[in-house]
């Protein structure tokens, strides 16, 4: 029986509120990894400093968890072994000798520099009481992030005037291999840093670019919606260019043919005082960070007792109905509130822990959204099949999620491009929450879960996620994957019935070999002992 992963977290404190002596052992949100690396909380520099020199002398890579969001293994592995930092004490603001703030807005230039470790609501509510005409350039779809750990990864909102999150930013206050802080502000040595998983240092503040705008207002609609190549033509054609709305989001579900839609745009109206701190406070889901997710009862309850709730049609559909609404209501609540706090959770409650899988698709046109979204539509409709006949007991409990981001020309990202925000891509996932599921065997071992109907569920499952990335990927040869989500799916070498994401032939053709090359000759010169280089990093970059 599956152990209850998530009840011990009740007993502990979140990383924003943590006791100076508090140090758990890193796990991420969705319980796929976990380590028995210790979290360190430094608080100043000169703790920094000996946390890195101290993991020099140990032999050991020293990495940062942030909201330990990610799915990937972008902190490091659940055998690999690390010292693991994470910035929820840290400050500078008051040291006597180098103060430096935890938050500095300059509206001339409309850029913010913040505490890489603070949370975004933290900097969303400061922005909103003293600076309301600001908002970030690119904005992500939920809260639950750190400043470091945006930039630190190739996050995407949905504005479609900007590009990924860590492209905003046009500096970076980094303590190097040395022990010794350093501004970088060059747009060369940026284009190395963003996106990098920390591989140059330890991130403590960020300048980011914002957003002058007037208020917004929402827009929502639940749309009929057919598989047709000619309705998406309809359906998009004002969606993707840079003069449709400044934000979007979409959720698909394939139960009913629908889908949810939010839009938010300018009003030409300035912008008032905004009270976050009131909308987080009543409406956002709560949990804690650097792997201590909140206890989703519902969640681990069916965990616990095995039920596979995906076997009956009644409660696979409201679930994924639920997941489309839920992001409606606070489409809603956004409308009746501060209209732009899209970024809030909508529900007052823990976010159940989920396992994601998600590319990003170029779109030059509709063609490409609608493959995309036909490639999830056929993989739904085989399970579909498969049930009815008795043959399949996995199917997707959440919607297809998707929003549209630009290209990037940070090495590491993904979606790259030479010239930035030059090509579109459409970025979809899709989601299921991660009762009684597993993308690790040696997890799905050690909870006892390796045999009889959750073996076979998880074979099932593995299978689905590495069909649809297959097809995915062959929809366009200039797909790639979401870094922060599972991906590179493969047999697993000790069950070839199930599959396992992160294979290291996948991993290590993401970038491509000229910018692997530049990457590789930069870090020797700044990281010669390869202090920062985790696992991850080193196979996106071996030959």
């Amino acid at each position: 029986m599956a152990q209850l992963r998530d009840l011990r977290h009740t007993l502990r404190l979140g990383a924003v509120n943590r006791e100076s002596d508090f140090r758990p052992n890193f796990e991420n949100w969705s319980g796929n990894i976990v380590t028995r690396n210790t979290i360190s909380f430094p608080k100043t520099d000169a703790e920094i400093t000996t946390e890195i020199h101290t993991a020099k002398a140990g032999g050991l890579t020293i990495t940062m968890v942030g909201a330990g969001h990610s799915f990937s293994p972008a902190v490091c592995d659940s055998d690999e072994v690390a010292s693991v930092l994470s910035l929820a004490s840290y400050s500078m603001a008051a040291d006597a000798t180098t103060p430096v703030p935890d938050l500095s807005v300059d509206p001339t230039a409309a850029t913010a520099t913040v505490n890489a470790g603070w949370m975004l609501d933290r900097f969303m509510a400061e922005l909103g009481k003293d600076w309301p005409d600001f908002l970030c350039e690119a904005q992500t779809a939920g809260r639950i992030f750190t400043v470091g750990g945006l930039v630190s990864m190739c996050t995407h909102g949905g504005c479609m005037k900007a590009g990924l999150i860590a492209d905003t930013v046009v500096g970076l206050r980094i303590i190097k291999a040395e022990g010794e802080p350093k501004m970088i502000t060059d747009e060369t040595e940026l284009r190395y840093c963003r996106m990098s998983l920390g591989a140059f240092g330890i991130i403590t503040h960020v300048t980011l670019t914002l957003r002058r705008i007037t208020e917004l207002e929402v827009k929502s609609s639940e749309d009929d919606m057919k598989m047709t190549e000619e309705f998406f033509a309809n359906y998009f054609k004002d969606k993707i260019g840079k003069d449709g709305p400044l934000f979007q989001q979409f959720f698909f579900d394939f139960h009913q043919m629908k889908i949810y839609y939010g839009a938010w745009s300018e009003t030409g109206v300035q912008r008032s005082q905004k009270n976050y701190q009131k909308v987080i406070d009543e409406r956002a889901g709560s949990r804690g960070v650097g792997g201590a997710p909140v206890l989703p009862f519902l969640d681990e309850i069916l965990d616990a007792v095995d039920f596979n709730y995906r076997s009956t049609d009644f409660a696979l559909k409201g679930m994924v109905k639920v997941s489309c609404e839920a992001s409606k209501l606070a489409w809603d609540l956004n409308f009746k509130g501060e209209n732009d706090a899209f970024w809030v959770s909508s529900l007052p409650g823990a976010i159940p822990a989920a396992h994601y899988m998600a590319v990003m698709v170029p779109v030059d046109d509709t063609v490409n959204v609608f493959k995309a979204v036909k490639v999830a539509y056929d993989r739904f409709l085989v399970a579909e099949k498969e049930h009815k006949e008795g043959m399949c007991t996995y199917r997707p409990d959440c919607a297809l999620e998707a929003r549209f981001v630009w290209s990037s020309d940070s090495y590491f990202a993904p979606n790259y491009s030479d010239k930035r925000h030059s090509q579109l891509y459409i970025a979809i996932e899709q989601p299921t929450l991660s009762s009684n599921l597993y993308v690790n065997y040696d997890e799905m071992v050690k909870h006892g879960d390796a045999d009889g109907e959750i073996l076979a569920l998880n074979r099932e499952f593995s299978k689905y996620f590495f069909d649809l990335e297959k097809a995915w990927m062959a929809t366009d040869r200039r797909t790639r994957p979401h870094l922060a989500k599972a991906f590179g799916f493969a047999p697993s070498a000790k069950d070839p019935d199930f599959y396992e994401p992160y294979n290291h032939q996948s991993v290590k053709h993401i970038l491509s070999p000229d910018r692997k090359a530049k990457i590789r000759t930069k870090l020797h010169e700044c990281d010669p002992t390869g202090v920062f280089k985790n696992k991850l990093v080193s196979a996106f970059l071996e030959e």
